[in-house]
């Protein structure tokens, strides 16, 4: 596991446990058009033990729990948001997009 990004430096190792590898994180996918309000998040890569694959994952503290995915639309949106904001931005929806193809995709947004 390689950490990208965090929303702060001081993330104690138990608040990155929860972020990172608490079986009880949720998919970021059940929370389609919820507006949710950030306490911290964590960016990093991990590996499939199946594939061998490098893949990313962002994973968020909100007020409704810890939520995680690994959405390429969605954690480009979220990247976006983190470059314009820094650590400075506390809410934004998470909502599902649909392909010319019909296919589903997550994406999310600043909420002012």
């Amino acid at each position: 596991m390689n950490i990208i990004k965090k929303s702060r430096e001081d993330l104690s190792k138990k608040e990155l446990y929860f972020l990172l590898t608490d079986p009880q994180i949720q998919k970021m996918g059940d929370l389609e058009d919820t507006e949710i309000n950030i306490k911290d998040f964590v960016e990093y890569e991990d590996v499939s033990k199946t594939t061998g694959e490098v893949y990313t994952v962002i994973s968020v503290l909100t007020n409704l729990g810890t939520f995680a995915t690994n959405s390429k639309t969605f954690i480009e949106c979220f990247e976006r948001i983190v470059e314009c904001f820094g650590s400075d931005f506390h809410t934004i929806k998470v909502f599902k997009g649909t392909s010319n193809k019909g296919r589903k995709f997550l994406q999310c947004s600043y909420v002012n």
